[in-house]
């Protein structure tokens, strides 16, 4: 009985060894297939972000030219008090408009951003330290 008790674990532990070594290696399957899963993902999204940067830099000289052009007519437009004594009551009150709009969604932005209607959150501990 001891013999065949000996040699069932000697069998148990061979089988236990390659059941050990196959799931090793299909570890190092698996590890090998994540990897190169992971790389070529890697490398779709290194291309999708050289085609972004480069359609949205290809236009840039065109657009700073067109920035400074609009930039310079502006600034002559207001310099100019010609122009402004010749605007009407509907251009003025249009442009005071767009001014209030801009300053509104600044002060909306600034109200989501503190998440608070009124004030910054001051942790406690941080303004006793600087007095």
């Amino acid at each position: 009985m001891a013999g065949i008790s000996r040699g069932l674990s000697g069998a148990f532990q061979a089988a236990r060894s390659g059941f050990n070594s196959f799931l090793r290696t299909n570890k190092e399957a698996r590890a090998k297939a994540a990897l190169n899963t992971l790389e070529q993902n890697e490398a779709k999204v290194s291309s999708a972000a050289a085609e972004f940067i480069a359609a949205t830099t290809t236009y840039l000289p065109q657009r700073w030219a067109a920035a400074r052009t609009e930039f310079k007519y502006v600034i002559s437009q207001v310099t100019n008090l010609t122009t402004l004594s010749n605007l009407t009551v509907s251009q003025v009150s249009a442009g005071a408009l767009a001014v209030f709009e801009v300053y509104g969604f600044f002060v909306v932005g600034e109200i989501l951003g503190k998440r608070q209607l009124i004030g910054y959150p001051v942790k406690p501990h941080a303004a006793a330290a600087h007095h």
